[in-house]
């Protein structure tokens, strides 16, 4: 059973008499019944795209709405920003957040309202923070930085789930290795927005855009001419390689 789960529960023996049917789960974190997924990043420490562009794929292998949000704004210089944008813009609506910026909280108010919203990220990104900003009363404690490394000291033990602004919110354990939920390696375009759009100028609809010629894959066309960021179609690349072996090992 996760956390998110609606269950019968029998008050006068205490215990749990059945769990119904979840719309979705995800075992990293593990949770169940998720509306939307907040995909927290932010300048300090240093994002970790593999893994954000991991649970883009496990929201669209699951049926979740995901949404990017760049935390400590006031910490990020404009390259960073621009960097983030280029990347995801045109498949992830995004925030920019700080503790200082009213305006972007009651956006984030907007969007949890009537929906689970479960935040997510490396430790030290400000999730629990800001759950303590939009739930004041809560005060989850707060991870730092290692001075030695730079990396994220995970505080956050468990995932509570608080009623909140007409909906949910879940603040999570940071993570920063995360397993691709079981696809073969063909589903892989679908979970990349950006390429499934391109995909279907392909001259076959089997196209994988990993070895064909340019010539006849209107993706490789599309990266070439800057429509496609270069660095998600590379990690498109490493991860359609990671699912590849797993099969072969799996069937070999």
């Amino acid at each position: 059973m996760f956390v998110g789960d609606y269950v019968e529960f029998d008050k006068d023996q205490n215990v749990i008499e059945s769990v119904q049917e979840r719309k979705n789960f995800t075992i990293r974190p593990p949770i169940a019944n998720i509306d939307k997924l907040f995909i927290v990043l932010a300048p300090i420490p240093q994002p970790d795209f593999m893994l954000i562009d991991k649970l883009l794929v496990q929201c669209q292998v699951f049926n979740i709405v995901p949404i990017l949000i760049v935390n400590k704004k006031d910490l990020a210089t404009p390259t960073f920003i621009k960097d983030v944008e280029s990347q995801y813009k045109s498949v992830v609506k995004i925030y920019k957040t700080d503790i200082v910026d009213t305006k972007s909280i009651e956006a984030l108010k907007k969007e949890i309202k009537g929906n689970l919203c479960v935040f997510v990220g490396q430790s030290a990104v400000g999730k629990s923070s800001l759950t303590n900003i939009l739930l004041p009363n809560v005060m989850r404690e707060v991870g730092q930085l290692s001075a030695k490394n730079n990396r994220g000291k995970n505080c956050t033990r468990e995932t509570v789930i608080y009623n909140a602004f007409g909906g949910k919110i879940a603040d999570t354990t940071g993570f920063s290795a995360l397993e691709l939920p079981y696809i073969q390696k063909e589903q892989l375009t679908d979970c990349y927005l950006e390429i499934k759009k391109y995909s279907v100028g392909c001259n076959y609809n089997t196209c994988n855009h990993f070895g064909e010629a340019e010539n006849i894959c209107a993706v490789k066309r599309a990266v070439k001419e800057g429509k496609i960021p270069l660095k998600r179609y590379q990690r498109y690349l490493e991860l359609y390689k990671q699912l590849k072996e797993k099969q072969e090992k799996k069937y070999g």
